[in-house]
């Protein structure tokens, strides 16, 4: 880390490394909280669309009525 080496060499004062260091860390713990959340929200609409796709399978089975309607009932009469 190039800020590093130039604190070390004695180009940035303490001060300001330390500034910049607190900076970074902050931002680093921000993202690591951003990356947290966004993966619960990633698995959530993962899980929802699983949801989604099982629903519309059961859907498909009530709404097909192909079946019900080409092969005439019971007893020989058909239903219109």
């Amino acid at each position: 880390m190039k800020s590093y080496e130039d604190h070390a060499n004695g180009k940035i004062p303490d001060r300001m490394y330390n500034t910049m260091s607190a900076n970074w860390q902050k931002e680093q713990a921000e993202l690591e909280s951003q990356i947290s959340e966004l993966s619960g929200k990633i698995e959530a609409e993962k899980e929802n669309a699983s949801n989604v796709r099982k629903w519309v399978e059961l859907m498909k089975q009530y709404t097909d009525f192909q079946d019900c309607c080409t092969s005439p009932p019971k007893g020989g009469e058909r239903n219109h």
